[in-house]
């Protein structure tokens, strides 16, 4: 009896550790490690101030939309709506939601919800952009609305999947305040807000209540690391699973068949934006501005830049955007530095500096400078002025001292009609602008907007990108590309376009 008692403890004293490292691994696997750049500020996706992508990661695990982009067929479909009707007119949307959603703190969801999250973003101003021609929504019944558009909106639904769009609860709103709500959320979403360590990280935790996919991971953690190589290594390690949106040529240096990591194209779209103030030379000498056409080599910022992972494009928009044209159906052009010779020839310039703002210590400034090299080559005595945020934001809506911007300009709701946030008279920052075709190309922005046929939009979209490339008012250069390295032990990680990630759909 004491011979088996004593092969009895040798066992226990054996597998104990075996068994307490088992635990530990068995709690790691449970928890999500994803590092990122640059650190999460906002938690709530009603906020004056423009949410980042980086606070995307917090959002949308914490608050759900009514709608979720399909990017395999570009349809939007229903998410927290259980099902919805357009109007023929399009003039409004009846929405019947899920009855099973209940938020962090256990209340449902209900119609009034949706209606204080879309009435509270018209009231603080985001629908200008996000929600375009939005009236109100009308409380049916607990689990009906009707959204009620001003005039007809044909991109509504893609809005409905994006950042204007997580439903807040109405109740802990008027209890806590903005600010607070803000600062800790909640919502319908699968991960419930924690805490925040500014600096350091910020805790999520697994809502086992949640109405849709179970998510895997008990916690998800998001760390702030500032260094792109330490991220890098710590994902090789295994003490990050995930780091989000690392640069390209961070990623093509990683020779390890233990991570992997995605790619697609952004729907952040980088331009070349002349300055048609009427007192500007530049906007006034079309042969010019077709030098600057003709004289960039888009080629050279994505080998320099992306390693030649960007989209290269030649109008407005990623080709995944809705109410894009199809190429061949609009005018274009291609880089041709003996056209751009000769159109420098025949236009008015005579040396003079060409001054392009841009922001200082960004991609951008780096991009500037290798357009400045293309455009040297043909003669244009091109000067980068590459300033902090607000300098650059102070000059391009005020000051005017500028003959061109070079900027990147993203829609959250992927479609062609943020075309008009620079042609629509109603969207113009900066006074005194006159494109020669102005007119035309407002009424083109506005009849795409409310084109309900997709055959017709792209009609339009088609003449507004030929008069916007005949003209030289922009120069669209490439979309951006968004990454995601990640351990490959993880299932169901891709990079996502508009970095609406959602964690419940990853696992080990």
């Amino acid at each position: 009896m004491k011979k088996l008692y004593l092969i009895a403890v040798l066992m226990l004293c054996f597998f104990s550790p075996l068994l307490f490292a088992a635990g530990q691994g068995d709690s790691r696997a449970t928890d999500l490690i994803i590092a990122v750049a640059t650190e999460p500020i906002h938690y709530c996706s009603l906020t004056e101030k423009s949410t980042s992508d980086f606070d995307q990661a917090v959002i949308f695990a914490v608050q759900d939309t009514l709608f979720k982009k399909n990017w395999t067929t570009g349809e939007a479909e229903p998410y927290l709506a259980e099902s919805y009707q357009m109007s023929k007119d399009g003039l409004q949307i009846k929405i019947k939601l899920r009855n099973n959603v209940y938020f962090h703190d256990g209340s449902k969801m209900t119609a009034e919800d949706v209606k204080f999250t879309f009435d509270t973003a018209k009231k603080l101003q985001i629908g200008n952009i996000l929600l375009i021609n939005y009236d109100y929504t009308e409380v049916v019944d607990p689990l009906n609305v009707i959204i009620h558009m001003v005039k007809p909106w044909k991109p509504i639904l893609n809005s409905l999947c994006s950042r204007v769009s997580p439903i807040i609860s109405k109740a802990y709103w008027q209890k806590v305040g903005q600010a607070e709500y803000d600062k800790n959320p909640i919502g319908t979403g699968p991960y419930k807000f924690v805490n925040a360590k500014p600096g350091d990280q910020i805790v999520l935790e697994r809502n086992d209540n949640y109405w849709g996919q179970k998510p895997y991971f008990k916690r998800v953690i998001i760390k702030t690391i500032l260094d792109v190589n330490t991220q890098v290594m710590a994902v090789q390690s295994g003490d990050v699973d995930v780091v989000l949106s690392p640069p390209i040529d961070a990623l093509l240096k990683i020779n390890n068949p233990k991570v992997a990591w995605d790619a697609v194209p952004a729907n952040t779209t980088a331009e070349l934006w002349f300055n048609f103030q009427t007192n500007k030379w530049a906007a006034n000498d079309l042969n010019f501005r077709k030098a600057v056409q003709y004289g960039i080599n888009k080629d050279d910022i994505n080998k320099a830049i992306y390693s030649g992972k960007a989209t290269i494009i030649d109008i407005y928009g990623a080709p995944a955007f809705t109410g894009r044209p199809k190429a061949g159906t609009y005018t274009t052009y291609s880089y041709d530095p003996v056209k751009a010779k000769e159109f420098l020839a025949k236009s008015n310039y005579k040396g003079q500096e060409f001054k392009v703002v841009t922001w200082a210590g960004n991609v951008t400034e780096k991009i500037c400078q290798i357009i400045q090299g293309n455009l040297q080559e043909i003669g244009i005595n091109m000067k980068v002025v590459a300033t902090d945020t607000a300098t650059y934001y102070d000059t391009v809506r005020n000051t005017g001292d500028f003959d061109a911007q070079y900027w990147t300009t993203g829609s959250s709701f992927t479609d062609l009609d943020s075309l008009g946030n620079s042609f629509l008279f109603s969207r113009y920052e900066l006074k005194g602008i006159k494109y020669p075709r102005g007119q035309e190309l407002n009424d083109l922005c506005e009849a795409g907007r409310i084109e309900p046929s997709d055959a017709k939009r792209l009609e339009i979209y088609a003449k507004a990108s030929s008069i916007i490339n005949e003209d030289v008012y922009q120069i669209y250069t490439h979309m951006d590309t968004n990454t995601i390295l990640y351990n490959k032990a993880l299932k169901g990680v891709k990079a996502d376009m508009v970095k609406y990630y959602r964690y419940q759909e990853w696992s080990r």
